[in-house]
């Protein structure tokens, strides 16, 4: 049952993709090989701590690979092993992380800051 639900977790991120309001991403943590590239055309580079990744990059994940970013307002993302993150600027400064497999987890900040009675 547990792998069922896990299945459908992924499922459901592949079909559904991870919009949030940063341009540059930082590497906080990474574990294994990590691969990261500046454009779909540019080479793989294995992936440093505090490395920065464009909102046109893309990060690779080997069998025991896994890296967790920080965005701008301190929101991150975990990606799992296994996994291919393209990430496409859209309008309104919002950077899209599409992902072509495998497994990523988010915590977000909230996107409006709280507001302050006069």
């Amino acid at each position: 049952m547990r792998l069922i639900s896990r299945i459908l977790m992924v499922l459901t991120l592949l079909s559904l993709p991870f919009i949030t309001y940063a341009n540059t991403f930082t590497i906080k943590f990474f574990r294994g090989d990590v691969q990261i590239k500046e454009s779909a055309t540019a080479s793989w580079k294995k992936a440093r701590l505090k490395d920065s990744i464009s909102d046109k990059g893309w990060i690779l994940t080997g069998k025991t690979g896994g890296v967790t970013l920080k965005l701008p307002n301190k929101s991150t993302v975990r990606i799992g092993n296994n996994t291919i993150i393209q990430m496409k600027t859209l309008k309104n400064n919002k950077t899209r992380l599409k992902l072509q497999q495998g497994s990523l987890l988010a915590k977000v900040n909230k996107l409006t800051p709280k507001r302050k009675k006069i």
